[in-house]
């Protein structure tokens, strides 16, 4: 039986009211001040509360912001009683916080309407309330799943890349340079699934802010040699040029070194996964001294991204599938451009990609200088 809190300091209208909606089936009571429905409300929680306006000492104003300033009854509704016909009156009210306001002398059958949608208001959003506790609640037990997979995920790949090792020494018998080859892919294949594995669990530490930065002077220069290095064996076997420019003003970063870098390695490779044989990488850093930031692009000559799909790319899980501008390949793994989002913005810069179906892609991302 839905409980109503009736407000009112006179005792005639009051009771007159009560009795109105005991006989309707709901359970109600009284408050004759301000300063005991207060005290009432922390006691007996109604679901709706009626309050006149016009009371002496704490008025239904007063009350009404009260109540809907502590979060513990602000979402209780409040519909509000008074003689009052002017405008300014009502919207008073409403900006008090008030759910509604019924003109006195209140009409039964009005009354019981308003209460009736009130109720039912609040009804669906506990519904929506408990539903979306139940999802916070499976959505942690999803990701603490997940991070107990990725995290046993790593221990057979470090064993997988280790046996590949020595393989690849000769220490399982000398092998002809086929044979190294295919070892050498495998272990490509390892660093690109172990790189997936590392961008799941800091994306999903980035979400719930338990990623820490260790944040340092970083040489910018140093940086995308660095990353290029690195990813020369690839560039390499894909036939793919790799170039850079670096800005005569680049000025050295305050920023998370390691986090940067796997920043850049990902847009690298996603390039390098679209680009055509004989096409080329550009990596390129440089300093505007206006914005006191710091900008790092990488740039590819492949097939571009469709418009549509270009403000989607950094979403999480989200892939472009084959399409009539590319037939057959797919946009990102799903989480590195996502990583790359979360560790820009987490050092407070920004990210953005350019394309056109065709000519290529060439994604951006800013750092702002350090203090």
């Amino acid at each position: 039986m839905p409980k109503i809190l009736i407000v009112d300091d006179t005792v005639e209208i009051a009771a007159t009211l009560k009795f109105t909606l005991q006989q309707s089936g709901y359970d109600a009571s009284i408050c004759y001040s301000g300063k005991e429905v207060l005290a009432r409300i922390a006691e007996d929680r109604p679901d709706v509360v009626m309050l006149d306006v016009m009371m002496p000492g704490l008025n239904g104003f007063d009350v009404c912001r009260l109540l809907k300033d502590d979060p513990a009854t602000r979402e209780i509704p409040v519909i509000m009683l008074s003689a009052l016909k002017e405008v300014e009156d009502k919207v008073r009210g409403l900006d008090c916080g008030a759910d509604d306001f019924l003109t006195k002398p209140c009409r039964d059958l009005e009354v019981l309407a308003r209460l009736r949608a009130h109720l039912r208001v609040k009804e669906l959003h506990e519904e929506l309330k408990a539903s979306h506790e139940e999802l916070k609640k499976l959505s942690a037990l999803k990701d603490n799943l997940t991070q107990l997979i990725v995290h046993d995920l790593k221990n057979p790949l470090f064993s997988a890349k280790g046996w590949l090792e020595l393989m690849y020494k000769g220490k399982a018998g000398e092998l002809n340079e086929k044979q190294k080859e295919f070892v050498e892919r495998v272990m490509r294949s390892y660093d690109l699934g172990l790189d997936m594995v590392n961008d799941l669990m800091d994306v999903m530490m980035m979400e719930d802010s338990r990623l820490q930065l260790r944040k340092a002077p970083v040489d910018a220069g140093e940086l995308v040699d660095g990353c290029l290095k690195h990813m020369e064996i690839y560039f390499l076997h894909q036939e793919v040029s790799a170039r850079k420019r670096i800005g005569a003003g680049i000025r050295p970063l305050n920023a998370d070194g390691q986090l940067i870098r796997r920043v850049i390695l990902n847009l690298m490779g996603n390039s390098l996964k679209f680009t055509p044989r004989g096409g080329a990488v550009s990596v390129t850093a440089k300093h505007s001294r206006k914005d006191r930031r710091s900008v790092f692009s990488v740039a590819d000559t492949g097939r571009g991204i469709p418009p549509e799909y270009l403000g989607r790319i950094f979403e999480k899980f989200f892939k472009v599938e084959g399409s009539a501008a590319v037939p057959t390949h797919s946009f990102g793994k799903g989480m590195g451009l996502t990583f790359c989002k979360l560790a820009v913005e987490s050092h407070g810069g920004t990210i953005w990609a350019e394309s056109e179906p065709g000519k290529g892609t060439t994604i951006s991302f800013t750092l702002p200088d350090g203090e």
